[in-house]
């Protein structure tokens, strides 16, 4: 009978400590159980823009258009990622200026577009006159 409490109280107290440790660990965020991150794309040009991120090889388009000034968070898979602006006159010629850029678990990327003058790096000359620069 003696051994017969001995192993009941080891047998509960290992079952004890088995849920108490299970319920102690901290559970992984969202981002890293699901694998992604976050985009946000800041309009900073003079103009109105539409504007995308897209994970390659994704056929979705969440096409969404900006004020000046404001900006909108995409929620993306880790890995190559494409982000997409275009003015109004551009958008109907698909003709969208994009820049590739890589996402990592968890990753808060900002991406600002601001108008410049002329041409150079990074830049594409609308209807306008005025080009958008990437940064």
């Amino acid at each position: 009978m003696k051994k017969f409490k001995k192993f009941s109280v080891i047998t509960i107290i290992i079952i004890t400590l088995i849920f108490a440790t299970s319920f102690c660990r901290k559970e992984k965020p969202l981002c890293e159980r699901n694998n992604f991150g976050h985009v946000t794309i800041h309009n900073n040009t003079n103009y109105p823009l539409w504007v995308d991120a897209t994970n390659e090889g994704v056929l979705y388009n969440d096409e969404t258009n900006l004020s000046v000034g404001d900006s909108h968070t995409f929620t993306v898979d880790t890995g190559t990622v494409t982000v997409w602006a275009a003015n109004d006159v551009d958008k109907q010629l698909n003709s969208w200026n994009t820049d590739k850029i890589t996402i990592v678990q968890c990753d808060e990327y900002s991406y600002t577009w601001k108008s410049t003058k002329g041409e150079g790096d990074g830049t594409y000359n609308d209807t306008k006159g005025f080009g958008i620069s990437k940064k």
